[in-house]
């Protein structure tokens, strides 16, 4: 009945064990990996939340403040991203960077600080978009596929609706007094 099935009915032998060890192939818990990433952003959001608070708010306050004036321009624009590019490094980047070392450490535990030789090669043939977009679009994964992309569907239309009725706002074209600003935020 177990031939029929797929299912082992033997343990597997040390040589097996070893071989799977060198590809790489550890069982992992996805619940510790969470755990770790979460403590770790955490962690990194107790040390820096300060700053991150002041920065945030001290940014929020210099933008609003200069509304009225602000130029919209090629030129402009460039510079608008640059200045908000690194004030998402600056409140983001630790908290990324504390959860992404806490996923290796979880990572390093759970595989007993073991590195596969064969993992870390490089896989070329894993980088061909057409057997990626066939894996992605097989029989089994089309349902999760077709639902990740309804959601996101559904959050980008309800989030351009909220932002298009925002942006319609008095604020934005015009000097208003710091009361209306206050409602307004």
């Amino acid at each position: 009945m177990s031939e029929q099935t797929g299912e082992k009915t033997e343990m597997p032998t040390q040589r097996r064990l070893e071989d799977a060890l060198k590809r790489g192939q550890i069982p992992r818990s996805a619940e510790v990996q969470t755990v770790f990433v979460l403590m770790g952003g955490l962690a990194a959001l107790a040390f820096t939340g300060r700053e991150t608070w002041q920065t945030l708010a001290g940014s929020t306050v210099l933008m609003l403040s200069h509304l009225h004036d602000t130029e919209l321009s090629a030129n402009s624009l460039q510079g608008y991203g640059a200045t908000g590019t690194w004030l998402l490094l600056k409140c983001a980047g630790p908290i990324v960077l504390g959860a992404g070392l806490a996923g290796l450490v979880a990572g390093a535990i759970q595989s007993r600080f073991n590195t596969a030789s064969e993992a870390l090669t490089p896989n070329w043939e894993r980088l061909d978009p057409v057997a990626g977009l066939q894996r992605l679009f097989s029989a089994h994964k089309l349902v999760p596929t077709g639902l990740a992309i309804l959601k996101l569907t559904f959050i980008i239309t309800l989030t351009w609706s909220e932002v298009k009725s925002i942006l319609q706002d008095p604020v934005f074209t015009s000097t208003v007094s710091v009361g209306r600003l206050a409602e307004f935020l």
